[in-house]
């Protein structure tokens, strides 16, 4: 397998690693009931010797996104961010806030994935801002659709499809100027105090 990354490293600048997590040795041994050594850490470390820029992103669930960074992975996953935003509970929300920046920093935020329920439209706006707004990797929008008419081409499955795209539009390119700025110039995590 690290042969195999190896080789996609030289057609590309990074890659997606779905299911990450199925390989730590002590899912592993869960899983299969078998030992299995760290494999991360010795493959990531290969990879960057020959190419040094490749970037590492982990699909991971079961809260394993922190184990994955420490071995290796330059961003993984929010899952838990994702499932937090959908909940419409702003209590959890404010608390992930509070993890360490560094991990913020290498969280991939993200509001759509094959893998997952899909936001309510009433809540879909503000989960946007708030995936926008915080430090990380942000994805914004994963084709979705079904088969046109006569199989071809791709159509959205929800009409409210082209709204979201047209408040992400706006949303990022609102972020040119005043928030970039005021999220470059401060390097610590803001802290979030109930107002009421």
């Amino acid at each position: 397998m690290i042969a195999e990354l190896q080789r996609i490293a030289r057609w590309c600048d990074g890659l997606r690693c779905d299911m990450a997590m199925l390989v730590l040795p002590e899912v592993f041994r869960q899983t299969w009931g078998r030992e299995m050594g760290p494999f991360w850490p010795r493959a990531i470390g290969e990879v960057h010797r020959e190419h040094p820029g490749f970037v590492f992103v982990a699909e991971v669930y079961w809260d394993l996104e922190w184990t994955l960074q420490q071995q290796g992975f330059d961003y993984t996953y929010d899952k838990r961010l994702y499932d937090r935003l959908r909940s419409g509970k702003s209590r959890p929300v404010r608390e992930h806030f509070g993890a360490d920046l560094e991990y913020q920093r290498r969280s991939v935020r993200f509001l759509e994935n094959r893998a997952a329920a899909a936001f309510p439209p009433d809540r879909h706006r503000a989960a946007a801002v708030l995936a926008f707004l915080c430090p990380g990797l942000r994805f914004f929008h994963q084709v979705s659709g079904r088969a046109g008419p006569g199989g071809k081409g791709r159509e959205p499955h929800h009409c409210w499809m082209r709204e979201r795209s047209i408040f992400r539009t706006w949303v990022v390119s609102s972020q040119e100027g005043f928030i970039s700025s005021a999220l470059s110039a401060h390097a610590s995590a803001c802290r979030y105090m109930p107002r009421w």
